[in-house]
């Protein structure tokens, strides 16, 4: 399970000790591979290299993608945030305590963080004598589960059920 080839040279890139070597790693990557080519997870490293070597790579070609990797993933997080936005301050108005984690958290807290970190969904935690409830106001908003299942199974299994996919729109 252990990453190899590209993956690899990423996270070197992204959280290796060495300076040099991190940041030889990721001129490598960006000489080697078409960053138009690269897959969500590798994004998420994308933004960890800039956001440790930013100015450091800006001599290299694919710079400017970088950048406008940076930008899009930026824009995305902004814009899944804001879909959730008032669904969240519903359940809140409810008196529904809830906390949003991983990288949805950070975003929400510092918006200066979506620029290292990407948050195209909100993961969000309730309280199993909250989950009910919360999950009528999230149907009520219009959220639907993902493809093949039904709000009505759902509701009927909240009790056993330790996450649920749910979307809105393109969210």
């Amino acid at each position: 399970a252990f990453p190899q080839g590209s993956h690899h040279q990423l996270i070197l890139a992204a959280i290796g000790t060495n300076e040099r070597e991190s940041l030889d790693a990721a001129h490598a990557w960006l000489s080697t591979y078409d960053i138009d080519d690269a897959k969500f997870r590798d994004h998420r490293l994308l933004l960890a290299v800039s956001a440790r070597f930013g100015e450091a790579l800006e001599g290299h070609s694919a710079y400017p993608r970088l950048v406008g990797l940076r930008r899009m993933l930026w824009t995305r997080s902004m814009m899944a945030m804001q879909e959730a936005r008032p669904s969240l301050a519903k359940v809140a108005a409810a008196g529904h305590e809830m906390l949003i984690i991983k990288g949805a958290s950070r975003v929400a807290i510092f918006r200066t963080a979506s620029k290292e970190r990407v948050a195209c969904d909100v993961d969000l935690v309730a309280r199993p004598e909250c989950m009910a409830p919360v999950f009528d106001i999230l149907v009520e908003e219009n959220w639907t589960p993902s493809p093949g299942t039904s709000c009505q199974y759902l509701r009927e299994h909240l009790a056993s059920i330790r996450a649920i996919n749910l979307f809105k729109g393109n969210w």
